[in-house]
């Protein structure tokens, strides 16, 4: 029900790290670009992309989520400059973020956890 929104997404996460993360990276020399830069604009330019709705569409379609995914696992692997046989719990650990699943999950329960210490008055404490 949600595939065109996780397609979109994928197209604007993917045009986005085009066009900013990839462009610092040859301005300053393809591998020049220290990983913890690369992941600042991470989470400033690309992560807002991929949560985007996650805290009130839960991702229950693989086949969606695997679009969201496959490009956040290709971001990550070109901020670090390895192939794409690399380990996939080392591209978390080594810029030290939460894998996408993760990430969404947790944004999802905080919103959850808003939404419960609202005042029973509010429209969105009612909708619960």
């Amino acid at each position: 029900i949600f595939r065109s929104h996780y397609k979109l997404k994928h197209e604007t996460t993917a045009y986005v790290f085009w066009k900013t993360i990839l462009g610092c990276d040859h301005y300053v020399g393809r591998g020049h670009l220290p990983p913890e830069v690369g992941r600042q604009l991470y989470y400033a330019l690309v992560d807002c992309h991929l949560t985007h709705g996650c805290d009130v569409a839960i991702d229950v379609d693989e086949t969606s989520f695997a679009l969201l995914n496959g490009i956040n696992l290709v971001i990550l692997r070109r901020i670090l400059g390895v192939g794409k046989r690399s380990g996939i719990a080392q591209l978390y650990s080594e810029l030290g973020i939460y894998p996408l699943r993760v990430r969404r999950v947790l944004l999802a329960l905080r919103y959850l956890a808003y939404l419960r210490d609202q005042p029973e008055s509010h429209f969105a404490w009612k909708a619960l």
